[in-house]
């Protein structure tokens, strides 16, 4: 399936429409001279027959692909910006490399994904993320999120003043300054988004094994619950759909079960065409099951950082670990993902029975550490809660498996 279409707004905040790189130049005039981005991600026929329904792209989840693997340097040195290129330059040469001004405080750095051996992913923003922290050449990593808009060719920074334009990488490398190049980036190059196409580009393989090294197995293994008494036959084939959509099975697979599931009821429910429709309605929605876990604790043995700590910390430690998702999901209109947690400065510590002051003197700490970072969340100038993701370690699925008879 094509991979063609994207998220665009102009400006960044009005609703989003979804694109192609056919159509998207016809909001040039309209859009060029305003704050204007895309999703750098690009998606198949399910967002658009998403959108088409739902009016807006948000809480999409499927595959995305990207043709280019952009990179965001929020440094305005041109120093900077030739150490990081000559950095490339010994992995990959510069031959096929974009360079933008962003039209304020950095740079875009565009690599052909062909480089990697880059396919459509399901978390293809979390992949990137960890292949360019690896990199290790200063890149913001706050670009790879899943709905994250990457300003588009030839339009305005509002508040820089200037466009974003597409830089020579052998003025940058022979000396170019910054003033030199604010001074051609007052205008659009051309009245075109200029989107760049599908390069084919042959494998470098220092980049392909920093991609393959991003992969990391589904390892989820489900108790598929067994049969129930009448009245709760379809209250039980919506909790086994949410289950499955929350794991990434297919729809299909999950109809196969509660099929088989079926059989096991008392009575079995003559009416299958309904409990399809159950399932149908868990895929169609917005939620997904948010399961109690039990990580694993085995690799804090050999933790150096875990095994520094006081025991306060320690029980706060295997606390997060504990509340992590496994899975992501809606918690008042906002998308919690798999490694993060809700942290309430006083239903948080009431929970835990920790004294308030002494969490977040803890959470700072482990923030400091690169242990977790913290993103708050506030509705008209009031703090409504943080989102808390662990950088330190990937919590598992840990369920136990039995098969379908």
């Amino acid at each position: 399936m094509d991979f063609k279409y994207f998220q665009f707004a102009s400006p960044f905040q009005s609703p989003r429409k979804v694109l192609t790189a056919d159509n998207v130049d016809k909001y040039w005039k309209d859009a060029s001279g305003d704050n204007t981005g895309r999703s750098w991600q690009f998606y198949n026929d399910t967002l658009n027959d998403y959108w088409k329904v739902k009016k807006s792209p948000s809480g999409f989840r499927g595959e995305s692909y990207s043709h280019i693997v952009p990179i965001d340097i929020d440094n305005s040195s041109t120093d900077n910006l030739c150490t990081t290129l000559k950095h490339l330059e010994d992995m990959c040469g510069l031959d096929d490399i974009d360079v933008f001004y962003s039209g304020k405080k950095g740079y875009h750095i565009e690599i052909p994904s062909g480089f990697f051996g880059i396919e459509p992913s399901e978390n293809l923003p979390e992949r990137f993320k960890h292949m360019i922290k690896e990199l290790n050449i200063g890149a913001d990593l706050s670009l790879y999120k899943a709905n994250q808009l990457y300003r588009m060719n030839n339009t305005l920074n509002v508040s820089g003043g200037c466009y974003k334009t597409k830089l020579d990488t052998g003025d940058i490398l022979d000396g170019m300054e910054l003033e030199d190049i604010k001074a051609k980036t007052k205008s659009p190059l051309l009245e075109s988004f200029d989107m760049n196409k599908t390069q084919n580009c042959d494998l470098i393989p220092v980049l392909q094994n920093l991609w393959e090294s991003t992969y990391c197995p589904d390892n989820t293994k489900m108790k598929v619950p067994g049969g129930v008494n009448e009245g709760k036959r379809n209250a039980n084939a919506y909790d086994t759909a949410l289950s499955f959509k929350t794991q990434e099975y297919g729809r299909e697979t999950a109809k196969q079960v509660v099929e088989e599931q079926n059989k096991k009821n008392n009575p079995p429910e003559p009416n299958l065409e309904g409990l399809f429709r159950t399932v149908d309605s868990a895929y169609d929605g917005e939620f997904f099951k948010n399961f109690p876990i039990n990580p694993v604790f085995q690799h804090l043995k050999e933790d150096a950082y875990w095994n520094e700590l006081n025991d306060k910390r320690k029980v706060i430690y295997l606390r997060m670990l504990m509340e992590a998702n496994v899975r992501e999901h809606i918690w008042m209109g906002e998308r919690i993902k798999c490694n993060q947690f809700i942290y309430g400065k006083v239903s948080t510590a009431r929970r835990w029975e920790i004294n308030q002051d002494t969490l977040r003197s803890v959470f700072d700490k482990f923030e400091e550490d690169g242990i977790i970072s913290k993103r708050v969340i506030n509705q008209d100038g009031k703090h409504l809660y943080t989102i808390i993701t662990i950088l330190s370690f990937y919590v598992t699925h840990n369920f136990t498996h039995s098969s379908i008879e």
